[in-house]
């Protein structure tokens, strides 16, 4: 249920604002996390499946003719490509930001024993 919240408000906030608003979402997310491997597991999946669901909606709503454009530019043959290359951006963004996050809470509980 948690996972579903984050994805919700990323989704909204990702529409709204610049890519790297990711990176605050998830932050707060791996801050709030009650684990370093939950941090990392939610920091890259919630990150990607929000940008897929973006990219997919673009590409359905009259978007295929840039996409294959630049997949051409960059010799790929398909615009597919193109958009699971990208998932790599959200992917690094989402693991480093929750990441650091969760560190940042452990970190700040430790000084304050």
């Amino acid at each position: 249920m948690k996972y579903a919240i984050v994805g919700i408000i990323l989704f909204a906030i990702a529409l709204l604002f610049p890519w790297w608003t990711v990176a605050i979402v998830m932050f707060v997310f791996g801050y709030k996390s009650n684990s370093n491997q939950e941090a990392m597991v939610a920091g890259i999946t919630i990150p990607q499946i929000v940008w897929l669901l973006m990219f997919s909606f673009r590409y359905l709503s009259g978007g295929e003719l840039i996409l294959q454009r630049v997949a051409d530019m960059f010799n790929l043959n398909s615009p597919i490509w193109l958009i699971l290359l990208s998932l790599v951006v959200p992917a690094l963004t989402g693991f480093l930001s929750s990441l650091f996050g969760y560190q940042i809470k452990l970190l700040i509980h430790n000084k304050q024993e």
